[in-house]
């Protein structure tokens, strides 16, 4: 139950860590322009593409160190948890017994069908 509160809590901090970093960059974006005293403000023709790539790389870089992080938590320790439930309360014995009474062992046949197999080979 509480597994699906826990990937919410961890989506909403992704959620609120990129949004506090998009204002960042909204923020120095107003303060630069606002240190500057120039009024023709020029559009710069060399790096912008370098720049555009290291941002994307940089980008790429911070979500492939994020993504693993929000899979093992949101499934892998879900899935352990999972386990470890299921197998505290887990009878060997008691899931043995029902498949030998349903006749999936070849090993342990039912008792009707041993009872069976002796009157035939009485009657050879």
């Amino acid at each position: 139950c509480h597994d699906s509160n826990f990937l919410g809590k961890v989506l909403s901090c992704v959620l609120v860590f990129t949004y506090l970093c998009i204002q960042a960059q909204c923020l120095n974006k107003i303060y630069k322009m606002a240190a500057k005293t120039e009024v023709n403000y020029k559009f710069p023709m060399h790096g912008t593409h370098m720049r555009k790539t290291m941002g994307n790389v940089r980008t790429a870089c911070i979500l492939s160190l994020i993504a693993p992080l929000i899979f093992y938590f949101a499934h892998n320790v879900t899935q352990k948890n999972a386990y470890a439930n299921f197998y505290s309360k887990y009878d060997p014995m008691y899931a043995f017994d029902r498949m030998k009474t349903a006749g999936y062992l070849d090993s342990c046949p039912k008792e009707e069908k041993c009872k069976d197999d002796k009157k035939k080979d009485k009657k050879k």
